[in-house]
């Protein structure tokens, strides 16, 4: 069987080969729904980490950042707890990482990355990403064509 990353070289090739502004639609789409669902199996399983390093914290009342510095230096032993929590820590770092190349942001503020010089939010230093204002989300809006084409009297 062919490997997945043999698979997108692949499409990488023949995409370079053709004239990129004449893809067909569906092949866009469909890119994007992977990247989407790869997003969602990601930020699940980071999640589900996320709680993992809470019940630490909670443990050891000790934000994990500052644990694992502490852990790296060599100031906390190798309690298995310890080993666990550096590990789970490192798994949400490599999971952020992951995110981020795929377009990601971990800044919990929706991102519309087809609309790059569309500015949706700011970053500031003194407070979180601020809205400048509402995208509509594309589905939600075909989602209400649809309904307008099933009822076009609008009751």
């Amino acid at each position: 069987m062919t490997s997945v990353l043999s698979k997108v070289r692949k499409l990488e090739e023949y995409i370079s080969l053709t004239n990129a502004s004449s893809l067909d639609r569906v092949l866009g789409l469909t890119i994007d729904k992977l990247i989407a669902r790869e997003i969602s199996r990601l930020t699940s399983q980071k999640a589900k980490l996320e709680g993992q390093l809470v019940d630490f914290e909670r443990k050891y009342s000790l934000n994990s950042k500052e644990f694992y510095e502490k852990f790296e230096r060599g100031e906390l032993g190798d309690a298995m707890d310890f080993v666990e929590w550096s590990a789970t820590y490192e798994m949400v770092k490599n999971l952020e990482r992951q995110l981020a190349t795929l377009g990601e942001k971990g800044d919990n503020v929706k991102h519309y990355m087809d609309l790059p010089n569309a500015p949706h939010h700011l970053h500031t230093v003194e407070a979180p990403p601020q809205p400048v204002f509402d995208v509509p989300n594309a589905l939600t809006v075909l989602g209400r064509i649809e309904e307008e084409k099933g009822n076009p009297s609008g009751n």
